[in-house]
């Protein structure tokens, strides 16, 4: 069977945040209003019978605010029928004039509830794509220093697990990092120089044939004992270790900037670094220049292994 693969981007996000924000919308509303009418009747039901209460349960209902303007707001007059309802010192005793309080006092507290609801969804279906791409943009500013500046996991929809930063120790034998920036420069440089550059296809052709190859490698990679991954903890998915995380964020904002060129722009500063508009990984290397003992969040284990590592691997290195 095929899977279709539909793209994810702002604008996909922008688009399903409506979608499921108009239905909760608009039953809202609609349960707003019904409660209304539900509380006005009643407001005046209880409003005859407010000496009774005195008299039967020596509770006054006009000696709370809350139900002298027929509002929700501290929560005092909810938690007095509660207790009025549910009399703990009668042996949990309830009866149903006392239910009827708390009823009108939860209906009270409904309504509170839904309007801060039909406030917060209308403003979100108010918000155009800009306006929600800043909002999105500064809530993952804020993911981002959690994750890079306190070393925390981030939860994600279930079954996913969390996703955190693992410093891991570079394994003999294992694939090199490119440098992207000093590969970018090398390429141009030579390109300048008129070099013919190094191609894998060509390469291994020329190898396969016995022929010399005389493609210049443009390639930089990175002289480190360390890397960091983003992986996947607690994955419930089937295979779930396997799973990759990569960013996928335009950099045209920082066209041509060096990374101490943007280190500098931000006074050093790591709050200011963590809210450049780069990718994630970008934020972390900058932030492990600009403090260089950072990495003391990001080791997990005493081997400082990686999350992809097999078990079996893992017991044998120790």
């Amino acid at each position: 069977m095929a899977i279709k693969e539909i793209p994810t981007n702002s604008r996909v996000y922008y688009k399903s945040m409506k979608d499921a924000i108009k239905p909760k919308y608009e039953k809202a509303v609609n349960d707003y209003e019904t409660l209304l009418v539900e509380l006005k009747a009643d407001y005046a039901d209880l409003k005859l019978k407010i000496e009774l209460y005195k008299s039967t349960f020596k509770f006054n209902l006009m000696s709370y605010e809350e139900f002298v303007n027929n509002e929700y707001s501290t929560g005092e007059f909810y938690n007095a029928s509660k207790d009025l309802f549910i009399n703990k010192k009668k042996n949990n005793i309830a009866t149903t004039s006392a239910y009827n309080v708390y009823k009108f006092a939860r209906k009270q507290k409904d309504i509170y509830n839904l309007k801060h609801d039909i406030d917060v969804w209308g403003k979100m279906l108010d918000l155009n794509f800009q306006e929600y791409s800043n909002v999105l943009q500064a809530y993952y500013n804020e993911v981002h220093k959690r994750l890079i500046i306190n070393g925390y996991g981030y939860a994600l929809e279930n079954p996913l697990g969390c996703i955190c930063i693992n410093r891991c120790k570079m394994v003999q034998g294992e694939r090199r990092l490119l440098n992207f920036q000093a590969t970018k420069r090398n390429k141009e440089r030579l390109l300048n120089e008129g070099k013919r550059l190094w191609n894998k296809e060509e390469a291994d052709y020329a190898n396969l044939v016995g022929q010399d190859y005389d493609g210049v490698d443009y390639r930089v990679f990175l002289e480190k004992d360390v890397v960091y991954e983003f992986p996947l903890i607690n994955c419930r998915l089937n295979n779930g270790e396997r799973y990759r995380f990569y960013t996928a964020f335009a950099r045209r904002h920082i066209k041509g900037k060096t990374e101490d060129q943007l280190i500098e722009e931000c006074n050093y500063d790591l709050e200011k670094i963590c809210e450049l508009p780069v990718d994630i990984r970008l934020k972390l290397n900058l932030c492990l220049k600009t403090d260089n003992i950072l990495y003391l969040n990001f080791i997990r284990n005493e081997a400082q292994q990686s999350a992809h590592t097999p078990k079996t691997c893992r017991k044998s290195r120790q």
